[in-house]
């Protein structure tokens, strides 16, 4: 499956003789064959979409923006997906709506302060208001003022998450490098990693955030992002930049985007650009477009291939052996595409549902019950298969282990020939070798 991109950062509209208000056309003409290949492609804005965070300009940015989405889904259908991923940026807050209170809070702001409730991060979230009006509108979805939301997408049974890190809900008119806080604490439990691409998005650079509360509020937040997401998009900037961030010590990567101002006027002349992502799911291979205005159109500059690390080696606990997961995924019979593309399992198959006793020994009634249950629900901790030869009883016991994989699960496929006598750690501990890489069994043992 291709996934494609299309990210928007800082356009600071501001009235309607803005420019870029009148060139959404050129924008979409721009990436109009560019996705052609792709099954979903996502817009998404990291922040300050407007100037100043009034009623008004939302307004224009609606129309905007509801503009660019209906011209590509006249071009590409349901392919586009139905939200704009958004991140707000410290435009985006109305800083006339401000309080003594909460000017008073982001002077010193902490874990300590913060408290035990949200009612400091509730106060702070006020200037922001018109833009969750905004968002909720665009996307017609109900979504409270918050500092972490998820944009999920299930699609040809792989999951896509967004991750929108609201950087900005302490943001001060005249703020400072390493003057903001994020809190953590208050939302790490609640990220749901479980996905084919983990996609972080957020507004500011970490070197915003505060390096000197106790517990080093930069690293501690380039610390979580780095640790579970595949891509990091980001704003405020005005320049595009791409680098890649290595963990020494668990070999985790992400890549980290930055984006080029969408609508900026230095000294009178016009700067403006996008970037386009595409990146293929099965051999996770990607692609960044960089689009920049040259007076006239909306032109592609050189692309940047990137290669994201195989599921299972994104896990902090055990990395799986590709090899392995590669060889559960091939059909055993030779079949292709029309393009002379081998398929692979995971593109044709479709859980079954099957019937459930507690007693083969009983006529079964017909008690139907939906077999990717057993993949998502703690409540069957033995389950035993039964059926005949060629049924597809090896394709499923094949599928659930690869999802498994992908909801952070670490199975073992093991083949009940293997087991003699009373040995049971031997064969445990040759599927793990032949399964896992990076650790050992007894490590997985306990």
């Amino acid at each position: 499956m291709k996934l494609g991109i299309l990210h928007f950062t800082d356009s600071h509209i501001k009235s309607a003789t803005d420019w870029i208000l009148s060139e959404f056309s050129s924008l979409v003409a721009s990436v109009k064959t560019i996705y052609e290949e792709c099954d979903r492609i996502y817009i998404v804005f990291t922040g300050d979409v407007v100037y100043s965070g009034s009623e008004e300009e939302y307004i224009l940015a609606s129309k905007f923006l509801n503009s660019i989405r209906s011209l590509l889904k006249t071009l590409y259908k349901d392919k586009v997906y139905e939200q704009i991923i958004f991140t707000p940026g410290n435009h985006d807050c109305n800083f006339n709506m401000d309080r003594q209170a909460r000017k008073n809070a982001i002077k010193n702001m902490n874990y300590d302060y913060i408290g035990d409730d949200n009612s400091v991060i509730e106060q702070c979230l006020i200037v922001q208001e018109p833009f969750w009006n905004f968002e909720n509108s665009i996307n017609g979805k109900e979504t409270k003022p918050c500092i972490y939301k998820e944009y999920i997408d299930d699609i040809q049974k792989e999951v896509v998450i967004f991750h929108s890190f609201n950087t900005a809900w302490m943001s001060s008119i005249n703020e400072n490098v390493g003057s903001l806080f994020y809190p953590i604490k208050n939302i790490e439990e609640t990220i749901n990693t479980k996905a084919t691409i983990n996609i972080s998005v957020f507004h500011h650079h970490s070197s915003w955030l505060n390096p000197n509360t106790e517990e080093n509020n930069k690293h501690e937040f380039s610390e979580l992002i780095n640790s579970f997401s595949d891509v990091v998009i980001y704003g405020h900037e005005h320049e595009r930049q791409g680098m890649i961030h290595t963990d020494l010590n668990t070999h985790k990567e992400c890549y980290i985007f930055a984006g080029e101002a969408l609508q900026m006027n230095q000294a009178k002349k016009v700067h403006s650009g996008f970037q386009v992502f595409i990146i293929n799911t099965e051999n996770r291979i990607g692609f960044n477009y960089p689009f920049h205005w040259n007076g006239t159109i909306y032109s592609q500059q050189k692309e940047q291939e990137f290669s994201l690390k195989e599921i299972g080696h994104n896990n902090l606990d055990f990395h799986s052996n590709q090899t392995f997961l590669s060889s559960l995924n091939d059909m055993k019979l030779p079949l292709f595409f029309n393009d002379d593309k081998k398929i692979k399992l995971k593109d044709i198959f479709i859980y079954p549902d099957i019937e459930k006793t507690n007693d083969l020994k009983k006529e079964l009634y017909e008690n139907y019950v939906d077999s990717s249950i057993f993949i998502e629900s703690s409540n069957y901790k033995v389950v035993l298969l039964e059926g005949e030869n060629q049924s597809g009883k090896s394709s499923l016991i094949n599928m659930m282990y690869l999802d498994s994989i992908l909801h952070q699960k670490f199975p073992l496929l093991i083949n009940g020939k293997c087991f003699k006598k009373m040995e049971i750690d031997k064969p445990l501990e040759k599927a793990f070798i032949e399964q896992y890489e990076n650790k050992s069994f007894e490590e997985y043992n306990q």
